[in-house]
């Protein structure tokens, strides 16, 4: 077997295996717009029941959200949501400070024990795995010609 399939064959395992073994909830903060609002949408894998606490950072207050009121608890500086299959909510929180906004989340479903909320992310090793596999493919095809 030529080296460079040898290498495909590599990288296409690696990619399987970079992902992650259980999903994940993930939080994405957009940067406040002229009235000091941020939006934080949480994402969740699909089917999710469970739920989800957020800490208010400093200097914001609480300032809606899409998520059902009867689904949506907030005291002090936490909010609570409860999740029965949603696959995201969104919420926006008003003031000025860092938006390093922490949380967990259970998921009752998946028996998944409380673990914090992930921020979102630039793309990690899958995107330039499957870079470096498109251009393995077409170092391949240039050799056959």
């Amino acid at each position: 077997m030529p080296k460079t399939r040898i290498l495909l064959l590599i990288m296409i395992a690696l990619m399987i295996f970079a992902f992650p073994a259980g999903a994940q909830a993930e939080r994405t903060i957009t940067n406040s717009d002229a009235n000091g609002v941020i939006t934080v949408r949480l994402v969740f894998p699909e089917g999710t029941i469970g739920g989800v606490t957020e800490e208010i950072p400093s200097g914001y207050e609480f300032s809606g959200t899409s998520h059902p009121t009867n689904q949506t608890l907030v005291e002090d500086k936490r909010i609570y949501f409860a999740v029965i299959g949603e696959e995201e909510i969104v919420y926006k929180l008003k003031g000025t400070g860092k938006t390093e906004i922490s949380g967990t989340w259970i998921d009752f479903k998946e028996e998944v024990n409380e673990t914090t909320v992930k921020k979102h992310e630039t793309p990690g090793f899958g995107l330039p795995a499957a870079i470096i596999t498109i251009a393995i493919i077409a170092l391949l095809r240039r050799q056959k010609r």
